[in-house]
């Protein structure tokens, strides 16, 4: 394989990286823009929204912290998974 081979399918890798981070974050920041724009169009007004009253606490309490720290682990994972180079070297070459 050539040099100038080589650095396009480096390019086309750093490319996809860039892509999908791109679609990642317009995936997350799309329902935020959404939501304030959505408030703009209310016919309700300046309505006050209140909570429903609750007897006793959640038996769940402190599941928020498990399952964030089970994204943070996904993203970190995901983040090891596609900055690997595949330098790997194949054997019938």
């Amino acid at each position: 394989m050539t040099a100038d081979a080589e650095f396009e399918v480096l390019v086309m890798k750093k490319l996809g990286f860039v892509a999908a981070s791109v679609a990642a974050l317009m995936t997350v920041a799309t329902p935020a823009l959404a939501a304030s724009s959505a408030a703009k169009l209310s016919l309700g007004g300046n309505v006050q929204r209140t909570g429903a009253t609750t007897q006793d606490d959640s038996k769940l309490a402190g599941t928020s912290l498990i399952l964030a720290g089970l994204a943070a682990v996904a993203v970190i994972a995901g983040i090891v998974v596609i900055a690997d180079d595949d330098d790997d070297k194949s054997v019938s070459n």
